[in-house]
């Protein structure tokens, strides 16, 4: 039996509420004891303003969706995204181009900044009559509703130093990876409880569950105020020898 590793990919927030997507800013003077979940900022490097529309035929209309995670580092830099769609997508290759030289505001417990090591993101491209547009939100979408600037849905974070978890199960003839889907139920008040797996089979059931149960949840918000949701991440195992 080899290793292999437990990484998280994304998640899928299906949040039956919104949430408010105004934050200050890192600049601003915190209290001692405030909370701010990670957010994108308003000035010239965010990343809805330094992403590029890809260089595509003119004619016809265009829509796609890119979900991606990616690390945030206290000082507000995004490192390590992952988007999940074909390496070759143009879209795609614009998102992770624009991810290494765009800044965000990264999450702030008890007035600190701290790294986040899993934010989920999906940027939005659309072109209707000509007219393109790129909208950048932070949460992934299950439903058929229209995306809602003011949602921000729920984040997840270990007061640690892992980003991954290892544990056995793999064999030295897995060429392939495999993905598993879990789930928490999760509180207004950011309490994890009853998780489970959505899809996928896995040896590693046991650590998905302690990866969910240990760490850390600001609650998805509505118009301010924080909401019950249930919170879906996707894992992904990469066979190692």
């Amino acid at each position: 039996m080899s290793k292999i590793s437990l990484a998280v990919a994304f998640y899928l927030s299906v949040s039956v509420c919104a949430a408010n997507s105004s934050y200050a800013d890192t600049n601003a003077v915190l209290e001692s004891g405030e909370t701010i979940p990670a957010q994108f900022s308003d000035g010239p490097r965010s990343l809805q303003n330094v992403v590029k529309f890809p260089d595509l035929p003119a004619e016809g209309d265009v829509y796609r969706e890119i979900p991606c995670v990616a690390t945030i580092r206290p000082g507000g830099k995004l490192q390590g995204s992952a988007c999940f769609v074909e390496k070759d997508d143009a879209f795609r290759r614009a998102v992770s181009t624009a991810v290494r030289s765009s800044s965000i505001n990264p999450l702030i417990l008890d007035g600190r900044a701290v790294r986040l090591d899993s934010f989920h993101f999906t940027v939005v491209f659309e072109r209707v009559a000509g007219v393109e547009s790129i909208s950048a939100y932070p949460y992934h979408r299950m439903d058929e509703s229209d995306w809602d600037p003011n949602y921000r849905g729920a984040q997840r974070y270990f007061l640690g130093r892992w980003s991954f978890l290892w544990c056995a199960g793999g064999t030295r003839s897995s060429s392939s990876r495999t993905n598993v889907i879990a789930a928490v139920e999760l509180s207004a008040q950011g309490v994890a409880t009853n998780p489970s797996i959505i899809d996928g089979r896995t040896p590693c059931r046991k650590n998905i569950f302690k990866v969910l149960s240990d760490s850390h949840y600001i609650p998805a918000h509505s118009s301010g105020q924080p909401v019950a949701s249930i919170y879906v991440e996707r894992f992904v195992f990469n066979p190692s020898n």
